[in-house]
Formats: C-alpha cells, sequence, structure tokens
C-alpha cells in the first residue's frame, strides 16, 4: 500500500523552527565617540568696556561641533591679540583643556578694535582668529586742553575732552549751560558759552578772551554730570603798543629838577 505524504511549504517549516528554537539575541548600547581635532569655537562677550576683567570660553571641536574630550598626541598652541589687549594664558597645550573647554581672562584698557589670533605651534597661520571691539568706559573726569601763552585781546580755544578712567575719550552729551568755569590767577578772562555748540563725539570747544596779562589756570566743571577737569597754566603776555602813559608828580619848585615816568602801555 502506498502512502502520500502532503509537503509542508517551506516558510511554515521556518516560523515553527523559530517558535520551538529559543532566542539568545539582545539589543545593547552603541557608544559614537568623537572624531580628530579640527577647530576651536570662542565664547568671547559682544560688548567689552575698557578696563572690564572678563573671561572667555575656547572649546575644541571635530568637524561636527562635537566637544574634544582627548586630542591622542598632545598639541601645543599661542594665543596673540592685537592693540593693548592682555590674554592669559598666552600659551596653552591640549591636555589643558577640561572636556574640550578652556577659560581665558581678558582685558584692554584702550577703546580700540583688535584681533585674537589662535596658532597651533609650528604653522604661522592661526586655525582661529576672531575680532573684537572695546567700548569706552563711563565718564569719569573733563581733559581741560589749552595754549600755554596767549596775547591780551586776542581770543583763544581751550579743548574740553571727556575721558574715562583710563583715558578714552567718552562720546557723552555735555552742554555749555551745564558748565561752570572758574579761574586761579591774577587775571580772569571771559568765556563765550553763547557761542559754544554741543560737544561732538565726546570733545567740545570753549572760546575765550582776556583783557589783563598776568597768569591763571581755568577749571571746568560739569554741573549735570558733577565731573571737572583744569587746565595748565596759561600765560596772558601784554598786547601791542597802544599808547603812552605819562607819570610825573602833581607839582614841582621852580628850579628844581623833578623825574617823569613815559610807560608804554596796550590798549587794556
Amino acid at each position: 500500500m502506498t502512502v502520500k505524504v502532503k509537503k509542508i511549504p517551506v516558510v511554515i517549516q521556518l516560523l515553527a523552527l523559530l517558535i520551538i528554537i529559543p532566542s539568545f539575541a539582545y539589543s545593547g548600547e552603541i557608544k559614537v565617540s568623537h572624531g580628530n581635532f579640527d577647530h576651536f569655537n570662542i565664547y568671547m562677550p559682544e560688548t567689552i568696556t575698557a578696563g572690564e576683567n572678563l573671561t572667555f570660553k575656547l572649546q575644541a571641536v571635530d568637524s561636527l561641533n562635537n566637544s574634544i574630550l582627548n586630542f591622542g598626541e598632545p598639541k601645543k598652541f599661542t594665543v596673540s591679540v592685537t592693540g593693548s589687549a592682555t590674554v592669559t594664558p598666552s600659551s596653552f597645550d591640549s591636555p589643558s583643556l577640561v572636556d574640550g573647554l578652556l577659560t581665558f581672562s581678558f582685558n584692554d584698557k584702550t577703546a580700540e578694535n583688535g584681533t585674537l589670533s589662535i596658532t597651533e605651534s609650528g604653522n604661522p597661520i592661526p586655525i582661529l582668529t576672531k575680532e573684537f571691539s572695546v567700548l569706552p568706559g563711563q565718564l569719569d573726569s573733563l581733559s581741560v586742553q589749552s595754549p600755554s601763552t596767549v596775547v591780551a585781546g586776542e581770543s583763544f580755544d581751550v579743548k574740553v575732552i571727556e575721558k574715562d578712567l583710563f583715558g578714552n575719550i567718552v562720546p557723552e552729551p555735555i552742554y555749555a549751560n551745564n558748565l561752570n568755569i572758574s579761574f586761579k590767577g591774577n587775571t580772569e578772562p571771559k568765556a563765550n558759552l553763547i557761542s559754544m555748540a554741543g560737544f561732538k563725539n565726546g570733545v567740545g570747544i570753549v572760546n575765550f578772551i582776556a583783557e589783563k596779562a598776568g597768569t591763571v589756570v581755568i577749571e571746568i566743571k560739569d554741573m549735570a554730570l558733577g565731573r571737572s577737569g583744569i587746565s595748565e597754566k596759561i600765560n596772558i603776555l601784554n598786547g601791542p603798543l597802544h599808547s603812552f602813559k605819562l607819570l610825573q608828580p602833581k607839582e614841582v619848585l621852580t628850579g628844581e629838577l623833578f623825574d617823569f615816568s613815559v610807560i608804554p602801555v596796550d590798549r587794556f
């Protein structure tokens, strides 16, 4: 007698095997490490004030901006700045970075535009450049600049410059009607504040004229801002010859000699 066996499809056979045979495959964590060092990112404040002590951070990253935790072979770098700014440290090596970061101290007492550059040892081409701008600080004083010698009767200008603590010009608005002017010396010039315009870019001009010869020091104070400045000593010389002044005794005796003086004077 012949018995026919029905053929089982291959798919059903595989499913049966999956049910019978236990699975020993488990999922696991995949660790993705950073790539090789590619460049630095720098984080500096957008506004820098002259004389301000501040810090900025440098981050070492790969081409996809992942932090570099291990450079492999150590690398050395130099930090340089233009102008009068100072940066600490001025050089570093790759092991100095903690979690890919390094903190720097920065100070610049001069209001200026500058550039910070980082170069790798043995390569003069910077791998990072960052431009920065330093603004003047708060108004600290007025610088009063005057001529050392003037002639009586001739007008002269005194320049008043707004300065911060480090001598940078501060473009603070100042108006003529807020200025108080005083003098020290044996002559007193006259100020023409009516014709004085407002300060422009931190600089103003006050016009004076002196009629009496002598020496004087001019002090100018802004009453609204409470800031002041004082000039160097100014020598006021006599003007050109205008006439003669005759000095003689009121009474003389007949036949006796007497003295009299002729003094040349200017028009004042």
